[in-house]
């Protein structure tokens, strides 16, 4: 019993000790340059769609600053796709015809009333393991560039529905053949 009042006291000591172990520090966070960043997506048979921002400090509000004016371009083995800058207005009520309008309004606050896109009518060809360059020229004459290739698409071989008798669970599986050797 003794050797436990000691180790209690010596405990009680030792945190009493700690008390001040809080210290305010600085750290300088160095000025940000934004940057560009770019999303899109290559799906075969659908029209082109990029959108181009400026990245932001992460300890800032969000706010979306589009790059409107830019030349994109999109090249591949049958051609090169030039992708027209699309404006759509989210106080527009035609649009709330399509989109829910409160939704629209929560979002604003992000992603300001006019939203700034580029996007081509013509549809990405199927060209499956072939080059795609993306070329981008901003107002102010920054260039960006990249290159991807579409995967060919694997075809599913069957579909397994099981269930699960206690809790009226059901899970599906898919089965496909992958291809040995390759890279993706």
């Amino acid at each position: 019993m003794k050797q436990f009042i000691y180790i209690l006291i010596a405990s009680s000591l030792f945190l009493a000790s700690c008390g001040n172990l809080q210290q305010d520090i600085e750290i300088e966070i160095p000025e940000y340059e934004p940057e560009l960043v770019v999303e899109s997506y290559l799906q075969p048979g659908l029209p082109y769609f990029l959108t181009l921002t400026r990245s932001q400090p992460y300890f800032d509000d969000l706010n979306i600053t589009y790059v409107p004016g830019a030349v994109v371009t999109v090249s591949h083995s049958q051609g090169v796709d030039t992708l027209e800058e699309f404006n759509v207005d989210i106080t527009d009520p035609i649009l709330g015809l399509v989109a829910d309008t409160a939704l629209l309004q929560t979002f604003s606050s992000i992603f300001g009333t006019e939203l700034t896109f580029y996007a081509s009518l013509n549809p990405v060809p199927e060209l499956y393991e072939e080059d795609f360059t993306l070329q981008i020229t901003t107002p102010d004459e920054e260039k960006l560039s990249a290159v991807t290739q579409i995967l060919k698409p694997v075809a599913i071989d069957s579909l397994v529905q099981q269930f699960d008798n206690d809790d009226s669970l059901a899970f599906v599986l898919t089965f496909f053949t992958d291809e040995g050797g390759r890279d993706n």
